[in-house]
């Protein structure tokens, strides 16, 4: 079973008050460090079986941006194991774009990596498989950020894939969080990766643009949704 990743698309094939959320951000104002550290916990549901964790973590430092994400899948059949997942991936942004990535992947077994560096204006992209230059500002599928709706390509975490996207607002939604019905706006990332997997993803934010949820269907039928279990305060 393979998923389309949404650690920064959604695992390959496979979030307005939060001041209602348990807090579990370490926030550092001080005079020696104007750090602020950002926490999201999730719990990943395969349509309604508990698979795994998705979790984020966003260091904002002086206008630097440093991104620690850690995602672990176990599908299981009858109890049976059928498919595993972890990603690892550490990200560092400066003025909306990528400077630097280093995400690793163990796919159902199959090791990957990607890695980006970016110096005079040029990204350069390494996997397990190619090399690519890019002279534009590169993004990854990241959603803790709202001005992702604002980009037309973004780089895949797992296989190094641009992928072209597009984007729709379906409107305003109530939806449950924590047991809490909260207003936020939907919108809908669209895409289609290299090979034909159709990329088809529900954001939901609230009114000062912070994530509260995602929804993912996927090729084979199933639906990928994340539910935060701890969230942050801002």
């Amino acid at each position: 079973m393979k998923f389309i990743d949404t650690t920064q698309y959604v695992i390959f094939m496979l979030i307005i008050s939060l001041s209602s959320y348990q807090v579990i951000a370490e926030k550092i104002d001080s005079s020696n460090n104007q750090s602020k550290i950002n926490k999201w916990n999730f719990v990943a549901y395969l349509d309604d079986d508990k698979i795994g964790y998705h979790n984020f973590e966003v260091i904002e430092n002086n206008g630097e941006v440093v991104v620690n994400t850690e995602a672990k899948f176990d599908v299981t059949f009858m109890f049976i194991p059928v498919y595993s997942y972890e990603h690892n991936n550490t990200e560092i942004w400066n003025n909306d774009c990528l400077t630097s990535m280093d995400s690793r992947t163990l796919d159902d077994g199959e090791e990957l990596f990607v890695q980006l560096s970016s110096q005079n204006g040029t990204s350069k992209i390494n996997t397990h498989d190619k090399s690519i230059s890019q002279a534009d500002c590169v993004r990854s599928f990241a959603y803790w950020d709202y001005d992702l709706i604002k980009s037309k390509a973004l780089l895949n975490s797992q296989t190094g894939e641009l992928i072209d996207v597009s984007y729709r607002f379906v409107g305003s939604d109530v939806i449950n969080v924590n047991n809490k019905p909260l207003q936020a706006r939907h919108y809908q990332l669209l895409g289609k990766d290299g090979a034909g997997n159709l990329i088809d993803i529900s954001l939901w934010y609230n009114s000062n643009n912070h994530w509260l949820a995602l929804h993912s269907r996927l090729d084979n039928g199933y639906s990928l949704r994340y539910q935060l279990e701890k969230g942050v305060e801002q």
